[in-house]
């Protein structure tokens, strides 16, 4: 398990982290999706950010990032082999994106949810 400090100078560096049972985890391929919407926090400061996920780490994933000026971290996330499946898990609960770990960046879900919209969740 990482030290606070480590985990800290992590998301500094990074602008986030993912923790998995307290450790830092990187993947070479994949998604990160979080499954619950009402699981995320908002913090202004970095510190503030980490009393929470100590408080949380036995969760099974923690995501934190930093976007807009403050900490997002959400403690209710899952690691995804399908890129299908972790973008409908995202718009299932109201995602804004997900995380592909093969390129390191987010994708967008609105455009996914605007086609959804328009032709409707299994339609033929």
């Amino acid at each position: 398990m990482f030290t606070r400090e480590q985990v800290k100078r992590y998301m500094m560096d990074h602008d986030g982290v993912t923790l998995k049972n307290g450790d830092i985890v990187e993947y070479l391929k994949g998604y990160q999706v979080a499954i619950s919407k009402h699981d995320e926090m908002r913090f202004s400061d970095i510190d503030d950010a980490l009393d929470y996920m100590a408080m949380a780490y036995r969760m099974r994933y923690i995501g934190a990032w930093y976007d807009n000026g403050v900490w997002v971290v959400d403690i209710n996330g899952q690691w995804v082999n399908n890129i299908n499946h972790a973008i409908q898990l995202g718009i299932d609960n109201d995602q804004d994106a997900i995380w592909d770990w093969k390129n390191f960046c987010e994708i967008p879900l609105a455009e996914h949810k605007k086609i959804i919209e328009q032709y409707g969740k299994g339609k033929k």
